[in-house]
């Protein structure tokens, strides 16, 4: 009977090494396999024999679009406002927001981008800084520029054909149209072209075309006369 006692005593024991503790209870291991990599792998550093505008540039494309949406206003209107040589500031402060608010608020989306290269180890802490105040700089006097229009150059993308830019205001597009400004801004939000719009007011293409040549008469003009160095300005 005791030896039948002690055979079980010793298979409960067996068991419960086994299972990592006494008494069939499991206890977390304290130390790591000697087998087990550890190591962990480090991100690579920036490549700084790259050059900046290389591995990073700044999209100043947005501004608008931000600016709108922070004022609660379509950016169509947004964009009439400054063709019509109101700045950004003066729009806001017709909504009650400060010149410096929306600075605060524009610069915070943009320096998104910064951090977010920052963190892939696309750029470092230094040329961080320098960008974010870059930044602050540039947000600042677009703000402020009164009739300010974004520029493809100004994300660095420099265009060597001669250039070629119209924008028909909401209003005058809407009265070609035979519609108002908001018909006109809902069908274009809906994913309507200006075509589609034109042919289902009963306005063929080459209608639309003729009545918006006589509205693209001066940027033609303008055109015809700029010259290569112009467009590098």
């Amino acid at each position: 009977m005791r030896s039948m006692q002690r055979k079980m005593w010793a298979g409960t024991v067996a068991v419960a090494l086994l299972l990592g503790g006494f008494g069939g209870l499991t206890t977390p291991q304290a130390y790591a396999d000697e087998d087990e990599d550890t190591t962990v792998i480090a991100p690579a550093p920036a490549d700084t024999s790259i050059p900046l505008n290389k591995r990073f540039h700044l999209d100043w494309s947005q501004v608008e679009g931000n600016a709108s949406n922070i004022l609660g206003m379509d950016w169509i209107d947004l964009n009439d406002a400054l063709t019509s040589g109101k700045s950004i500031a003066e729009v806001a402060a017709s909504k009650g927001v400060s010149g410096e608010g929306l600075v605060s608020q524009l610069v915070q989306l943009e320096a998104s981008q910064v951090n977010e290269a920052l963190q892939a180890n696309k750029i470092t802490q230094d040329e961080a800084d320098r960008l974010n105040k870059q930044i602050t700089d540039k947000i600042t006097k677009i703000v402020n520029k009164e009739g300010y229009q974004y520029k493809a150059k100004e994300a660095g993308q420099h265009n060597k054909s001669l250039q070629l830019t119209f924008k028909p205001k909401a209003a005058e597009l809407a009265e070609l149209l035979k519609l108002d400004k908001e018909q006109v801004k809902q069908q274009l939000a809906e994913g309507k072209s200006v075509a589609d719009i034109a042919a289902a007011q009963g306005i063929t293409e080459d209608e639309l075309i003729t009545k918006l040549t006589e509205q693209i008469k001066p940027a033609l003009k303008s055109w015809i006369h700029q010259t290569e160095q112009q467009t590098k300005k």
